[in-house]
């Protein structure tokens, strides 16, 4: 996986464990589900 995209998924797991630490559980859980598969989207095959 290129640096670049590391360095992206890092950045936004970095939020979502903020996000997660201030909204309500429902919503948190459904952000966790939904962004695995969309940083998925992105990335490059090898």
């Amino acid at each position: 996986m290129p640096v670049e995209q590391m360095q992206r998924n890092k950045a936004l797991m970095e939020c979502y464990r903020k996000w997660a630490g201030e909204g309500d559980e429902e919503e948190a859980r459904e952000t966790f589900e939904f962004l695995p598969p969309a940083l998925d989207e992105d990335r490059l095959s090898n």
